[in-house]
């Protein structure tokens, strides 16, 4: 008796394409309406570009799946107005943060503060799933935990170890809204759910 492959495993936001594409300017133009305006460029001479975005949005929040299919460079500079928390679920990247350079993997996440600068560079089986977080809206919550207004910007250590600790407990989080939560809150849609995850 022959043996039954297994189903492909779902992508991440997979019901939630926005754009999938195979023209370089296409794809820089379509990720900064999510993200910002950046520098995108072929790492190789030879390139097979497929890239491909899903996105969701709660709130002050924002969560991508981004793939290229391709050695890429990806260089916004600062983000001035947002933060972004990289999982890297699939191939390696080298994300420098500041002065600080970090290896992202299945196992190394990277946090990006709005004040440093931020410049990548993936191999062609990478693909991050992103969490964008408002900066206005953390410090204003940073400010309700004080009792007073946040003066200092916000920074936070480049490198977010993912296999213990918060770090874990973050990327177990945010697969799951990635995976059966958002299922769950397409088919049965309650008027609470993005309010509630924005404040999570």
């Amino acid at each position: 008796m022959g043996t039954i492959a297994a189903a492909p495993k779902a992508l991440p936001l997979a019901r939630h394409l926005l754009v999938q594409t195979s023209d370089l300017d296409e794809a820089r133009e379509r990720v900064a309406r999510v993200f910002c305006d950046h520098k995108l460029a072929y790492l190789r001479p030879t390139h097979n570009l497929n890239m491909r975005q899903h996105v969701v949005r709660f709130g002050n929040l924002a969560l991508s799946y981004i793939t290229y299919g391709c050695d890429v460079s990806i260089d916004p500079g600062r983000l001035s107005t947002f933060f972004l928390v990289h999982f890297v679920p699939k191939g390696r990247c080298q994300i420098q943060i500041g002065r600080e350079n970090v290896a992202g993997s299945a196992t190394a996440g990277a946090v990006t503060s709005p004040t440093l600068p931020m410049r990548m560079c993936w191999d062609a089986e990478c693909a991050h799933l992103v969490l964008k977080i408002d900066r206005p809206a953390l410090e204003r919550h940073l400010s309700h935990l004080l009792g007073e207004v946040a003066t200092r910007p916000i920074e936070f250590k480049p490198t977010l170890d993912v296999q213990s600790g918060l770090g874990a407990d973050l990327r177990r989080l945010v697969d799951f809204v990635a995976g059966s939560w958002i299922e769950m809150i397409r088919c049965w849609p309650a008027p609470w759910a993005s309010p509630a995850l924005s404040k999570l």
